[in-house]
């Protein structure tokens, strides 16, 4: 993927589940096209702030975040991660289905993957700062006390001397992946690091 100064996005290379978001799954060989559907400009979804993609196996997503607080998605969703209420896979730049970056809300101010483009989550932080996430829960890395996959948004918890706390004051959330083996870590604004 580029963006170019005017806030054009480009896409090539392998897309076997729609991950460059150009509806179909035809890969692009050695030739960068612009991505126009939807639109991101000031007049229609807002201006691309933050682009996240990841792939693993052939399976891979992408996410793009605009300055309106929209969610957009497409790729390989099997476990959930668009937070549409179900696992299919879209070919198409979709708006999130639930969460800050949802059509109802549009409050979202940044997101990250954790995962892998295969077995995949992602974690989303409103302007108010409270973080929700959805997709791939095996090994309870959505941090919502379960080993549930989420196809919707929950809320992650903090968990500090037996007490559970809602998720707030983030500066940044990753995790490492091995195959289908997931940990998270939430870094906070003051240098709390969390697991």
């Amino acid at each position: 993927l580029a963006l170019d100064a005017a806030n054009r996005i480009y896409a090539w290379g392998y897309n076997a589940v729609g991950q460059l978001g150009i509806n179909n799954t035809t890969s692009i060989i050695n030739v960068p096209t612009e991505i126009t559907n939807p639109l991101f400009s000031d007049a229609t979804n807002g201006r691309i702030s933050k682009v996240l993609k990841d792939d693993l196996a052939g399976n891979g997503r992408t996410a793009i975040l605009t300055d309106k607080g929209k969610i957009f998605t497409t790729g390989y969703n099997l476990y959930g991660w668009m937070g549409n209420g179900n696992s299919t896979n879209l070919q198409i730049f979709t708006q999130m289905g639930s969460g800050p970056g949802a059509a109802t809300l549009n409050t979202c101010k940044n997101m990250w993957f954790t995962g892998n483009g295969q077995y995949h989550s992602i974690f989303m932080q409103d302007r108010a700062g409270a973080i929700t996430a959805c997709g791939r829960n095996n090994n309870g890395q959505l941090g919502d006390n379960s080993t549930t996959d989420r196809l919707s948004v929950v809320s992650p918890l903090w968990r500090i001397k037996a007490n559970n706390y809602a998720l707030l004051d983030v500066k940044y959330i990753g995790g490492h992946s091995s195959g289908d083996q997931h940990r998270t870590h939430v870094l906070t604004n003051n240098g709390w690091l969390f697991v």
